[in-house]
This record gives structure tokens, C-alpha cells and sequence, in this order.
């Protein structure tokens, strides 16, 4: 009796064990899932260069933001202060445009300057990075001990189905690939 009821308790035990396993495998599953949807909603931002030079205001915004102070100053809110600075920018003639406009063309020219600089350093540095890999590629390769590729099952049956004859560019590859010392292969 004893030794039947310790034998019950130990089954309960167990499968209470095993349902708190199944549960906590089960909450695991769920919580990896639910990361993963969250992160394939949210695209990830290409990380700025803080080197690039940054654009330059158009003549607008050179007026609004020297109008904008003035604005705040009367106290009126964000909105008011946008609408006020296009309704007078639409307003203004040719002549009371062209001080913005020549600062911003100024600085538009600046601009063009310093990112042509900044793509040639971008350019040289990329092309040292593509010369450093290649380099170290081509002493990865140096070794002449260095085991040749095997053919690859197209090779063996293009040489099978030309019954000996190679041209060109077949015979490139098969020499490439350690293939010429086979007989049967002949120059045409």
C-alpha cells in the first residue's frame, strides 16, 4: 500500500515536472517568435557617414530661420510661424529674394566643393580596402604546395561528351583545373 501510494506521488511528481518543462519550452517559443515579428516591422537606418558634408539651406530657409526669431520673439506657436514665413517668401519680389539666394548659391557651391573631396577620399579608401584583400587573398594562394580544385562533375562530362576535342575556353578550364596531364585531350 505504502510502496503503491509512494508510486502515485512519484508519477504526479513527474508529470507536474513535465508539465512545467512543456510550459516553460512552450514560453520560450512564443517569446522568440514575438521577437522576431517585432524586428521584421522594423527596418533598420543605414548609419550616417559623420564625415559627409551636410547640405546646405536653400534660400527659403535661410529667410525663415532669420524671420523665425523675430516670430518668436511676438510669441506666436510653430504653425503660425511656418505659415507667416511662406505667405511672406510667396510675396516677395526678385529683389528682396536675391540676398538669400546668393548666400545659399555660395554655400551650394561650398557644398559641391567639399563633397567632391569627400567622394575622393571615400573612392582612395575603397580602393585601398579592395588592394589590401586582394593582397591578402594572393598570399592565402601563394603556397605552390597548395592542392589544385577537383573537376567538378560538369568538367568530367563536357571532356567524356567531346570524345577528346577541346577549343578555346574548354581548354582554358580543363588546364585550369589540372585537367590537361589526362590523355586523350588535344589542341584543335
Amino acid at each position: 500500500m505504502r510502496q503503491e501510494k509512494r508510486e502515485i506521488d512519484a508519477m504526479k511528481l513527474l508529470e507536474e515536472e513535465q508539465l512545467q518543462k512543456t510550459a516553460m519550452e512552450l514560453l520560450q517559443h512564443y517569446l522568440q517568435f514575438k521577437q522576431e515579428t517585432d524586428n521584421e516591422g522594423k527596418r533598420t537606418r543605414k548609419e550616417k557617414d559623420p564625415l559627409k558634408p551636410k547640405h546646405p539651406m536653400s534660400a527659403f530657409f535661410l529667410f525663415s530661420k532669420e524671420r523665425r526669431e523675430a516670430l518668436l520673439r511676438e510669441n506666436k506657436n510653430v504653425l503660425e510661424i511656418s505659415k507667416i514665413a511662406g505667405e511672406e517668401w510667396k510675396n516677395m519680389t526678385g529683389e528682396q529674394k536675391a540676398p538669400y539666394e546668393e548666400i545659399a548659391k555660395r554655400r551650394k557651391e561650398s557644398y559641391n566643393m567639399e563633397i567632391e573631396l569627400y567622394k575622393q577620399k571615400k573612392l582612395e579608401t575603397t580602393k585601398e580596402n579592395r588592394h589590401k584583400k586582394k593582397k591578402e587573398k594572393d598570399e592565402h594562394n601563394a603556397d605552390p604546395n597548395r592542392p589544385r580544385k577537383p573537376p567538378s562533375s560538369f568538367l568530367l562530362f563536357s571532356k567524356e561528351t567531346t570524345h577528346g576535342r577541346t577549343t578555346g575556353h574548354r581548354l582554358f578550364y580543363l588546364e585550369r583545373y589540372g585537367l590537361s596531364e589526362m590523355e586523350g585531350i588535344e589542341r584543335s
